[in-house]
């Protein structure tokens, strides 16, 4: 007998165990009302950093026209 090999109770035993699992690993996950506030503030804090990265280049530039014109 192979692992493969199951009686129809062990088969249907399997089964619901399994589905027990997927059940109690679904409980576990986050869902998307939890996850929003999260969210928000992932995206506003890259959207700080990346404007933080894009003023500074800005003022390169502007320094580096500035020292070119003189």
């Amino acid at each position: 007998m192979t692992d493969k090999d199951f009686t129809d109770g062990e088969f249907k035993g399997q089964v619901l165990s399994d589905l027990n699992f997927i059940k109690e690993s679904l409980a576990k996950k986050v869902d998307r009302e939890e996850f929003s506030p999260v969210k928000s503030i992932v995206y506003g804090l890259v959207g700080v950093i990346m404007l933080a990265v894009i003023g500074a280049m800005t003022s390169l530039v502007i320094k580096a026209a500035d020292f070119i014109l003189r």
